[in-house]
């Protein structure tokens, strides 16, 4: 029988290739993960325990946010002008420790009273005690349009400082009040300096009230004469909330006991900060509905399913430190406060400095470590959904993700999937997918998010490779969101190995359309 033409044996086999039926796509199997609560460290990002950035290097509790307090008249020198050396120079320093950064902006910070026996105006200079700018209390800068300061004392306290007129509106009655223009000077400038950096976790509004906290107790009747306005408070949070896009800001829990139909804190992207946590959080057992508390006051304007969207978090009550971390039973004050209001993190300097003179014991922290992985998100993969493949055709992947904590990831960190080479570990491949929306994992309803990908131009060549994933902190040097899989390696978590295989491979080893095996002889 004569032999082909070379050119019609290439050809033969080139429409052979054509018209061979695509193969069809490998078939995929779940590979189950495996749920491990100690692979998520305690000092997983954005979340547990809090420490002051003053007191960073003290204790051996591992955390990953610090915190400090902004007074606004080192920031602000002018109407138009700021000096952010004060921020910038924490910011630097907290980085460097590879942690994230917590601030609070404030005007009124109340001090030990020299003579809280009588509770006398004792002569202490308001241009050192207020925060507020010099530009608006200094006679010699404001002349006779000086912004009014009010000193309180409290006996029961032992605190005394100086409330500004938050409604004050100078010599001109009709012009906006003058700290009120101040603070949304500031939200603008802060926003444009800081909104999106990533070294910055959260920012505490502050500002309003003793310590920022939205709240004038000390006004010589326990209550609130000296307190801004509902319509100056509903003013301050629409400058923040319409300032600030990518960094999560917080205002004091305080703010509900105000009327929310007034001040609309309920319309703001604005989360929560409870500085008297598992002290007032919850009411006491057998109390009324109207209680007072903070869980009472979600309850009464039907913020209860708030913490979906928006962090709710804030400090152990002070007084409570010593004692809240001495019992880790089920039904503590301190965890049951955690899972009723979901709480993401909680300042605490106790924990780190003790008291002073002790520090925690070691049964303290272990519950410290306990009450931390019980806060704000714990995520895992439940499974991955992936297979063997051809070169040709699309890598795709399923996974199914879980949040075994009380609150979800509040931050869009990017996720990436890698395949690494089987042998060596080295990433060959990465992806991020666009639409892989960590927030939405939270903990209620389901409980969990199916997240898929498809890469159809992914480029690899035919080998063994380990599909892995992370997310990783935007913030150079900061600590790496970790899940709680016992699978969790210290960068990446491996859902498990698949095959890349040639296309259309002969039982003798080579593809569709590749003569470079041919003998020359073929055709002669």
């Amino acid at each position: 029988m004569p032999k082909l033409p070379t050119f019609l044996l290439v050809l033969l086999f080139a429409l052979l290739a054509l018209l061979a039926p695509l193969a069809p796509l490998a078939a995929q199997s779940w590979t189950v993960l495996t749920y491990d609560e100690q692979s998520s460290p305690v000092d997983s990002p954005l979340k547990g325990f809090v420490n002051y950035e003053a007191l960073a290097g003290l204790g051996t509790l591992p955390y990953s946010l610090e915190y400090f307090y902004v007074p606004l008249d080192e920031v602000m020198t002018s109407g138009s002008s700021f000096d952010w050396s004060f921020i910038d120079q924490r910011l630097i320093d907290i980085s460097g420790r590879g942690r994230q950064a917590i601030f609070r902006l404030f005007v009124d910070f109340p001090i030990e009273a020299d003579d809280a026996g009588d509770c006398a105006d004792d002569g202490e200079d308001p241009l050192v005690v207020s925060a507020v700018p010099d530009f608006l209390i200094d006679p010699d800068l404001c002349g006779v349009d000086c912004l009014p300061l009010t000193h309180y004392c409290s006996t029961d306290d032992l605190l005394e400082g100086f409330s500004p007129d938050y409604d004050w509106d100078g010599m001109d009655p009709d012009s906006e009040p003058d700290l009120l223009e101040a603070f949304e000077t500031l939200a603008a400038e802060m926003a444009t300096r800081y909104d999106g950096d990533p070294r910055v976790g959260f920012v505490q509004i502050g500002l309003v009230g003793h310590w920022g906290e939205w709240h004038t107790f000390f006004d010589g009747t326990g209550g609130t004469t000296l307190m801004a306005s509902e319509e100056t408070m509903e003013a301050v949070l629409t400058a923040f909330d319409q300032s600030f896009f990518s960094t999560w800001t917080l205002v004091s829990a305080d703010i509900l006991q105000y009327d929310m139909n007034e001040v609309q804190w309920g319309t703001k992207s604005i989360g929560l900060h409870d500085d008297a946590f598992a002290d007032t959080t919850l009411d006491a057992p057998g109390t009324p509905p109207g209680g007072g508390s903070f869980h009472d006051r979600l309850l009464f304007w039907g913020f209860e399913e708030d913490w979906q969207f928006l962090p709710i978090v804030g400090e152990v009550a002070p007084h409570l430190q010593s004692t809240v971390h001495d019992d880790c039973s089920p039904g503590n004050d301190l965890d049951d406060a955690i899972d009723i209001v979901h709480a993401s993190w909680l300042l605490d300097a106790y924990l780190f400095e003790g008291d002073g003179i002790t520090p925690p014991t070691t049964q303290e922290l272990d519950c410290a470590r306990a009450s931390a992985r019980r806060m704000g998100h714990q995520l895992w993969v439940q499974q991955a959904l992936l297979g063997d493949f051809e070169r040709s055709q699309p890598f795709t992947l399923s996974v199914r993700m879980r949040n075994a904590g009380v609150a979800p990831f509040y931050y869009e960190w990017p996720v990436e999937i890698a395949l690494r080479r089987a042998d060596t570990g080295a990433v060959v491949r990465s992806f991020v997918p666009g639409d892989w929306y960590l927030p939405d994992v939270f903990a209620p309803h389901t409980g969990l998010k199916d997240f898929e990908l498809t890469e159809p131009d992914h480029l690899l060549e035919a080998h063994d490779y380990i599909v892995s994933l992370r997310v990783s902190n935007p913030m150079p040097g900061g600590r790496p969101l970790q899940f709680a899989n016992l699978e969790q390696g210290p960068t990446w978590l491996d859902l498990g190995q698949i095959e890349v295989t040639f296309d259309g491979l002969f039982a003798d080893g080579f593809e569709f359309g590749d003569t470079s095996r041919w003998s020359a002889s073929v055709g002669g």
